[in-house]
């Protein structure tokens, strides 16, 4: 299955795209268009950082079937979104990952907004270059400090209060304990 990414945006660090792709279901060339979001939970034990937000599917041109009754709900539940979902993720992931070398921020902003301390609006930017580690495979608190230049300690606490503050998703594993607990 060949697909195209359309257009991939990184503007909230974790990445959001559509991926075009030419199927044939039942007997129809169908154009399917699949958008995707980032998902800040999704490293937590999803293989992609992930999700399928929306749908457009199309008729792609000649070679639909005789006696063909268009897009309907019938031929929606044939879609292999699962298989769909996987390859877009995986595209929108290599094309994102082509793009690391290049700098999306400017550094020396940054680090003066880090000298500020632990301020709110210091911490939605550790939320976001949290949300960039991760869709990069990077370490969070070690990618923090780097570009920050603090110690990763600091790093640590200042991603804790980022958290506290709804800046950075709670991990899953910390949500099943808040949900099991009495």
């Amino acid at each position: 299955m060949d697909g195209v990414v359309l257009k991939k945006l990184e503007s909230d660090g974790l990445g959001t795209g559509v991926v075009r792709f030419v199927e044939k279901v039942d007997g129809a060339n169908l154009r399917i268009e699949v958008s995707l979001v980032g998902d800040p939970l999704g490293r937590d034990g999803d293989p992609t950082p992930f999700v399928m937000t929306g749908l457009t599917v199309a008729l792609a041109g000649p070679g639909r079937r005789l006696g063909w009754e268009g897009i309907n709900g019938a031929l929606v539940r044939r879609l292999p979104l699962g298989r769909l979902s996987e390859e877009a993720s995986r595209l929108l992931m290599s094309e994102l990952r082509a793009e690391r070398g290049k700098p999306t921020r400017d550094l020396e902003r940054i680090r003066e907004m880090a000298r500020r301390g632990p301020r709110d609006e210091v911490l939605r930017l550790v939320g976001e270059l949290y949300a960039e580690a991760l869709v990069h495979d990077h370490k969070p608190a070690k990618a923090i400090a780097d570009q920050m230049q603090l110690p990763t300690s600091t790093a640590t606490r200042w991603i804790r209060k980022s958290r506290d503050l709804g800046y950075i998703p709670a991990l899953r594993s910390e949500l099943r304990e808040r949900n099991t607990s009495p």
